[in-house]
This record gives structure tokens, sequence and C-alpha cells, in this order.
């Protein structure tokens, strides 16, 4: 269906944005980076967790069941944790 269609096609640009955002991150020499959530009731109990966490940028958020390098990480993270997801990684 059309509504499926955009849902995928949301996931999967999250993903690579995410995933580009990462990799520029670690070529500027950025040391750090920060888990963000929406900060609002729909925000999962897993993300929530990690919500403003610092940690180097060489290692995995502890989401869940899953260590992901950051918001929508397509090669380490599960669906529950990336499907809708809203959150995002800032990088210092």
């Amino acid at each position: 269906s059309e509504k499926r269609a955009i849902l995928i096609a949301e996931n999967e640009a999250n993903s690579i944005y995410n995933f580009v955002d990462f990799q520029r991150a670690k070529k500027a020499g950025k040391e750090y980076k920060i888990w963000v959530t929406e900060g609002d009731e729909r925000v999962r109990t897993a993300h929530a967790m990690v919500d403003w966490k610092k940690i180097p940028i060489d290692q995995r958020f502890a989401v869940g069941p899953d260590l992901l390098r950051f918001p929508h990480d397509y090669v380490y993270g599960s669906a529950e944790n990336l499907v809708n997801c809203r959150c995002a990684c800032l990088y210092r």
C-alpha cells in the first residue's frame, strides 16, 4: 500500500542520513556522540534510557537488546528500535 511504502521510504532515508552523519563526524575528528530523543510520551522506553547519554564516538549505545552506533543503525538494529524512530545523534 502507499502508506506502507511511505513508512519504508522514511525509515530507509533516516538510516542513510544517520549513517552519513556518523561518517562525517568521525572524519571531522569528533570524539563523542549524544543520543537525543524527542522527549515526548511517544518515545520508546529503551530510547528514553539513553536520552542525552554521551559516549565515545566508537562505542555503541545499549538500546534495549541492540548495540547501536546511532539511531536507525540498520546494521545492528532490530525493527523494534528502528521503525518509526524519531531520535537523533549529536556529535562533539
